[in-house]
This record gives C-alpha cells, sequence and structure tokens, in this order.
C-alpha cells in the first residue's frame, strides 16, 4: 500500500468512526422515548387494549434501537481496528 492510498484510507477510517460517534446520542435519545412510551403504556391511567398496543410497540421500537446501537458499536470497533492497522503500516 502506498503512503498516500495508506493516509487516505486512515483517513476515511476516521471519518467513518467520527460518524458513527454522532450517532449514539440521538439513537440514545430514541431509545429514551421508546422507554417513556413504555412507562405510558403501563400507567393506570391507560385503558387496557390502547396500554397493550403501546407496549407491544414500544417492545419492537426498543429491540430496534437496540439492534442498531449493537451494530453501530461493531462497526465503530472494526473502524477502530483498521485505523489501528493502517498506523502500524
Amino acid at each position: 500500500m502506498t503512503n498516500d492510498n495508506g493516509a487516505h484510507v486512515k483517513e476515511t477510517l476516521v471519518e467513518v468512526g467520527h460518524e458513527l460517534f454522532e450517532l449514539e446520542e440521538p439513537l440514545r435519545r430514541v431509545r429514551d422515548l421508546a422507554h417513556a412510551v413504555l412507562m405510558l403504556a403501563t400507567s393506570d391511567e391507560m385503558g387496557k387494549q390502547p396500554g397493550a398496543a403501546l407496549h407491544a410497540l414500544a417492545n419492537t421500537i426498543l429491540d430496534e434501537l437496540n439492534d442498531l446501537i449493537d451494530r453501530r458499536d461493531n462497526i465503530w470497533r472494526i473502524a477502530i481496528d483498521k485505523r489501528e492497522a493502517a498506523d502500524e503500516d
């Protein structure tokens, strides 16, 4: 790998890592909102049927968000590993 190409790869990996890091806060905010909906769905003031529907929806949203967060974390780790490997070259 030429130095120019290696520098470009490293720069790209730094950018990818940064963008993935920037996703963390919005994903966690949405997850917190889904938790709030889940709490609302189980409140005593919520009717049984609407509450059950909200509960199911909130759980589905939480499952999807947790998957997205896990994927973001995995991609971020890959980018860091590749950047460290590029540093060694």
